[in-house]
């Protein structure tokens, strides 16, 4: 009997001890995953391609993807809508650069664009208009911003190129950034007299039956004044997120833009809104009034299943049932998104026009 109460201690102790080996592994295992994860590793250039090769194996992979997309919700309730139309000033001083950035492949642009570049023309007529091809645009990394120029030549798909070059093009020359198939219904004048950050924000149905999310910045439209501390803080912070290079959302895209607001927001909450280092999250009627046409289906399935849906799900389904599915700008909205989709079949890439024959004052 002595012997077995003996045994049974001495499994007891063994059990403990192998306890607490295996929790002392897991957070150093852990600690090491936030510091292989961190951007001050890779941003010396020297450290750059060193680190790429690392990428295949890295450990910090999937710790960071579910990272970003338990850091998007913007809103902890019920997202707001827009009640009435903000003041905005009609003259003084802007805040932010007249300059228009937009990109494609090439200078001829497929003719599913010619309406929106028109407008966006018609509406600015005395910006700056600069049109940034593949080749400018890489050049333009090489030359400003070599250290992150190996991590863009090596994303594996084009879509990571041009979000995050968006970033860098507003950095270095400040403006507002419009992809090519948003139509401008407003001129933007009053919006850069009154801020010094604007970013768009998806509809609020596609943040929470997309996403899970009451809120989601987008990539679509950016504005943003030269030199700005919040597109410096999305240049260095690429590198660390470049293992997520599958996912080109949680990357580069609105998952990655939102993650950045949301840290932003968080460490400067004392700021106020005059202030030049304020972002203002503009509400999606302002930039994308309408939901995409290719999610209909999807979200009709999942709303069909409301035992299964949260609060904010349920909130989404009945503003689509209230709202509709296809809704028309209002009298606030500056631009709405036509979600060309260019990697879809049926979108025409044989008709085409050279930029210079839409805008004739371009800068290539």
């Amino acid at each position: 009997m002595p012997t077995r109460r003996i045994s049974l201690i001495t499994l007891f102790s063994l059990f403990k001890h192998l306890l607490l080996i295996y929790l002392s592994l897991t957070v150093w295992y852990l600690y090491g995953i936030e510091n292989s994860c961190s951007s001050s590793s890779v941003h010396s250039e020297s450290n750059v391609n060193q680190y790429i090769s690392r990428i295949p194996g890295s450990s910090c992979l999937w710790s960071k993807y579910q990272m970003t997309m338990l850091n998007m919700n913007l809103f902890d309730k019920i997202p707001p809508e827009v009640k009435f139309v903000e003041m905005l000033p009609s003259k003084g001083q802007y805040r932010i650069e007249r300059i228009i950035h937009q990109t494609w492949k090439i200078r001829d642009i497929p003719v599913n664009f010619w309406s929106c570049v028109e407008s966006v023309r018609d509406f600015h007529k005395n910006w700056e208009y600069r049109f940034w091809t593949d080749n400018s645009a890489r050049k333009l990394v090489r030359q400003k911003y070599s250290y992150i120029f190996p991590f863009y030549s090596n994303y594996n798909k084009g879509m990571f190129r041009v979000q995050a070059f968006r970033y860098m093009v507003l950095h270095e020359y400040g403006g507002v950034y419009i992809d090519m198939d948003m139509k401008s219904l407003l001129p933007l004048d009053p919006l850069l007299r009154k801020y010094t950050c604007i970013l768009a924000q998806e509809p609020h149905e596609h943040a929470i039956l997309e996403a899970r999310s009451a809120g989601i910045a987008s990539d679509s439209f950016l504005a943003c004044r030269k030199g700005h501390i919040f597109m410096k803080t999305l240049i260095e912070n690429l590198p660390s997120f470049f293992p997520l290079n599958m996912w080109y959302n949680a990357a580069t895209g609105t998952y990655y833009l939102t993650h950045h607001y949301r840290n932003y927001v968080a460490d400067n909450s004392f700021l106020e809104p005059s202030h030049d280092k304020w972002i203002y999250l503009a509400p999606p009627e302002y930039f994308i009034p309408g939901l995409d046409p290719f999610k209909f289906k999807t979200f009709r399935d999942k709303c069909s299943k409301s035992i299964r849906l949260s609060k904010l799900e349920l909130w989404a389904c009945a503003s689509l049932g209230r709202n509709g599915f296809r809704r028309r700008p209002l009298a606030s909205s500056f631009t709405e998104h036509m979600w060309s989709h260019t990697l879809e079949k049926g979108f025409n890439m044989t008709n085409v026009k050279d930029i210079l024959s839409i805008v004739p004052w371009a800068s290539l």
